[in-house]
């Protein structure tokens, strides 16, 4: 079946309906949030099978009328694709199911199956996808596959799959790479090996991290595994793959951290020209290494250790549902203004830290207390947003995080211009932290950066 089309501007129903749409009907589902998307998405009409539209979204500052766009664009492409709205609209179609606002998920799958005329097999086939597709970076990390591998092409508008490793077969990243110079993301394995290609995965993934030693192969390998960790948590959620994939990853960063010179590691962090998102997350933990021992935590090997833990299983999840680099650079209400987003990444942006914090409360042993620093990383206790300026009212920790967070962005953005200036940023983040507790962490960071000759 071709894909959907769902045109709709709140975040909170696109993240409802997305996975479920995707899981009952086997399909890829496209959103739009405006106009503009949706001219991109409904330009070929081969390529999607329905759409489904909000009738009309509306705030203050804008109202969007999408089904109403959709019927005017499939009147003008001359095509019968059905509609499903979300409320009633003022236009009669053939091929239309108009449902309440308030509608339920269980009316919505009755309305397609309706439309596109899937009876009880129809709809067993949908279930049953012979193919289930792999992220092609989740194969960095690996050097031979259990099962043959293959990539989707489109013929006379339908889906064939060719095969393209062979089980058994060796290849290193360079090779998966040059699939990606082909403009494909993902490869493709039969659904019957999809359970046993995971835990291939795993296995081979896990050996690479541990047993790389050398620096800047680490960082490299690390930086792989992160990407990895960021397909299983869109794939498969709070995993078994996923926390023993983190777990090795943290447990790696955290070891080389401590084991090597804190200048020795900045300086290759830096050099590296790999993940911003994984970068910035190892750079926060290596700076935080080096201003736990300050704070007012308990100075035991044993409580030291334990709070490094804490803020290293932090720096690695608070970030990981933003995969766009821009969207990290994000760090005020005035940055996201000015950033000039689609509804939904304005809504993934404000409330990523909230959907995460949640999300590793299902994490077996996570650090106490974890999930309230990442809900608190943007400086508001509910992890919606970003707070408009420096709160006393979050965690200890948190507080710490967030003026930590704040200087390697600046740092890796300076870094993006090719000259750094550590001045430049401290005169930035002094008037910015005027409470004492911040003020304390700047000064700390100002002695890591720049420490007085003995």
């Amino acid at each position: 079946m071709k894909d959907f089309i769902l045109l709709e501007k709140e975040q909170r129903v696109i993240d409802i309906l997305k996975p479920v749409l995707e899981k009952e009907f086997s399909v890829t589902v496209h959103v739009g949030s405006s106009e503009e998307e949706l001219e991109r998405l409904m330009a070929i009409p081969s390529t999607f099978s329905i759409v489904l539209a909000r009738n009309l979204y509306e705030t203050d500052d804008e109202r969007i009328y999408f089904a109403q766009l959709a019927f005017n664009k499939i009147y003008d492409l001359k095509c019968e694709k059905p509609i499903v709205s979300f409320g009633s609209v003022d236009f009669n179609y053939n091929h239309l199911r108009s449902l309440t606002d308030r509608f339920r998920v269980n009316d919505l799958f009755i309305a397609i199956k309706d439309l596109l005329d899937l009876g009880t097999k129809r709809m067993e086939e949908l279930k049953a996808p012979e193919f289930l597709p792999v992220p092609l970076s989740n194969f960095y990390l690996m050097t031979s596959c259990c099962c043959d591998v293959y990539i989707k092409i489109q013929k006379e508008g339908m889906d064939h799959y060719v095969k393209r490793i062979k089980m058994g077969d060796t290849f290193d990243k360079d090779v998966i790479q040059k699939y990606e110079l082909m403009n494909l993301d993902s490869f493709f394995v039969r659904r019957e090996d999809h359970d046993i290609f995971l835990n291939h995965l795993m296995s081979q993934s896990v050996d690479k991290v541990v047993k790389t030693k050398k620096i800047k192969d680490h960082i490299e390998v690390t930086t792989d595994s992160y990407g990895i960790s960021q397909n299983l948590i869109d794939d498969l959620g709070v995993s078994d793959q996923l926390v023993n994939m983190s777990n090795v990853t943290i447990g790696s960063m955290m070891k080389n951290i401590e084991d090597t010179t804190f200048g020795e590691l900045l300086r290759d962090l830096l050099k590296n020209q790999d993940s911003f998102s994984y970068k910035r997350s190892y750079l926060i933990s290596l700076f935080a290494h080096q201003i736990i021992p300050h704070m007012e935590w308990g100075q035991s090997q044993k409580q030291l250790k334990a709070n490094f833990e804490k803020i290293a299983f932090v720096s690695f999840f608070h970030d990981i549902l933003l995969k766009d680099d821009e969207l990290l650079k994000i760090n005020s209400n005035e940055d996201l203004a000015n950033a000039n987003l689609p509804g939904f990444k304005v809504t993934l942006v404000k409330e990523h830290a909230n959907k995460i914090s949640t999300m590793v409360q299902q994490f077996p042993k996570a650090p106490a207390g974890a999930d309230v620093i990442i809900r608190q990383h943007h400086g508001v206790i509910n992890g919606v947003g970003f707070a408009e300026k420096p709160s006393s009212n979050i965690s200890p920790m948190a507080l710490v995080f967030v003026v930590i967070e704040d200087f390697v962005t600046r740092l890796l953005i300076q870094l993006e211009t090719g000259k750094i200036s550590a001045r430049e940023i401290f005169d930035e983040l002094e008037p910015k932290y005027q409470l004492s507790t911040y003020k304390k962490v700047v000064s700390l960071l100002k002695a890591v950066v720049r420490p007085k000759r003995k």
